[in-house]
């Protein structure tokens, strides 16, 4: 009777393989590691879609909040400019200059 012993490192796997002669035990060996490979590269992937997956939600998250930031940013414009006095007072933009004859004997344009 022959046997061998296989492992799989990733699932943490041990089985020990038996037959009549080695070819047949190889054999064995050999399927039960192929199959343990695929169950291992389907698990590798969805941890992989699901970290991806996660990846995204914490993206999208993070976006929301900031999209949220400027939309309260925009919806208190209105009210942020109203509370500022927005009125002009013409008095302080009026000339007051002394239009006299001294403007007028200098030979400069009354301002200048």
């Amino acid at each position: 009777m022959w046997y061998k012993d296989i492992t799989h490192d990733g699932l943490k796997k041990y089985r020990r393989v038996t037959g009549r002669d080695e070819y047949e035990v190889n054999q064995k060996a050999e399927a039960q590691m192929a199959a343990w490979d695929e169950l291992w590269e389907r698990r590798q992937q969805a941890l992989a879609a699901r970290l991806a997956r996660d990846d995204k939600k914490a993206q999208a998250a993070a976006e929301t909040a900031q999209a949220e930031e400027a939309l309260d940013e925009i919806e208190n414009t209105l009210l942020a400019a109203l509370e500022i006095d927005h009125r002009i007072n013409w008095e302080d933009l009026k000339d007051r200059c002394d239009f006299g004859r001294g403007a007028e004997a200098s030979g400069h344009p009354p301002g200048a």
